[in-house]
């Protein structure tokens, strides 16, 4: 393919097993022609930019540092282009591109939850009975979370909120059953657990949920042929509103935020407090705006920036070719 008249390589991180590591998605696209050695000393060693290691001029690897990776070649390609892949819905894939460790340590949290329940029968029929006991007051709130928990809920839409609907009856599992496992699912169990019972854990799913409810609406113009029409820029244009709404409502909304948090963080038992490497100096920030500048604010500012960026006119007619 062309674009500008000069030749484009597509590399597309996908879920595809090429070595071991937990599955990540996304691709990016150079618009202009690539030294290839400049290019293989940006990407790791073990991935060949060679046709004959790809398909259609798609090449496919995963690895766990994507966004350190994806991070050097937007500084080395200034005209890469990010376009989204299976298996993430848009909103949760977009997300999983920001390069802010401490929000990609929360999402490989929640992914790690998903492959420990699908590996473990006896946690995951145990969560069944904790989910119906928490839930089971709310007419179909339990059925809606288990059927969720049945699909690859940590790469759809709702990801978060499953996790934070499943948050209290998994950890109440986890010191059920602990004793009971192998030694190696135990040995996870016994790390998984202090992660997740983090005020800073919790803030990060809540943040989460409660933006990338912005962008949900773009992941059907996703599915499909893409084609520029009226439909999907109005779809555009609406999401990009809507965060815009967000941004000027920050204050308010993210008192809401945080005051949810401190609850779920309270019923937990969870210390409420900053992360352990921003004590120090600043520390007499209060928290609520702590989070809101470190955390809320960055992460609305970056989603108007991607969606920019991904629903672009070349970006459009990119992903149309790809859908072809």
């Amino acid at each position: 393919m062309l674009a500008c008249g000069k030749p484009v390589l597509w590399a597309r991180w996908t879920s595809v097993p090429v070595v071991a590591g937990p599955p990540l998605a996304t691709s990016w696209v150079l618009g202009s022609k690539m030294d290839e050695d400049r290019a293989e000393s940006t990407v790791p060693s073990w991935v060949s930019l060679k046709s004959d290691h790809s398909k259609d001029g798609v090449i496919n690897f995963r690895v766990q540092t994507k966004c350190k990776k994806t991070k050097a070649i937007l500084q080395e390609f200034p005209q890469v282009v990010l376009s989204p892949s299976d298996p993430y819905a848009f909103n949760i894939w977009i997300i999983r591109c920001m390069p802010v460790p401490s929000i990609q340590k929360v999402a490989d949290a929640v992914e790690e939850v998903a492959t420990l329940l699908r590996r473990t029968p006896d946690l995951w029929k145990r969560l069944e009975g904790k989910i119906q006991m928490v839930y089971g007051h709310v007419k179909g709130e339990a059925e809606r979370i288990k059927a969720a928990l049945s699909q690859n809920w940590e790469y759809c839409t709702d990801a978060f909120q499953i996790m934070l609907d499943i948050l209290e009856p998994f950890l109440n599992c986890i010191n059920e059953i602990i004793s009971k496992v192998d030694e190696d699912t135990a040995e996870q169990m016994a790390k998984l657990k202090p992660v997740l019972k983090n005020f800073n854990f919790i803030i990060t799913l809540v943040v989460l949920k409660n933006t990338l409810c912005c962008v949900s609406i773009l992941n059907s113009s996703l599915r499909g042929i893409i084609s520029i029409s009226s439909t999907l820029q109005y779809t555009i244009s609406n999401a990009l509103n809507l965060v815009s709404n967000y941004q000027q409502e920050l204050a308010i909304l993210h008192r809401k935020w945080f005051s949810d948090t401190v609850g779920r963080a309270k019923k937990l038992v969870v210390e409420i407090s900053k992360p352990e490497l921003e004590q120090g100096p600043s520390s007499e920030t209060p928290l609520d705006d702590f989070y809101r500048e470190s955390l809320s604010r960055p992460i609305l500012q970056y989603l108007v920036a991607e969606v920019k960026r991904v629903f672009s006119t070349e970006m459009v007619r990119i992903l149309r070719w790809l859908s072809l």
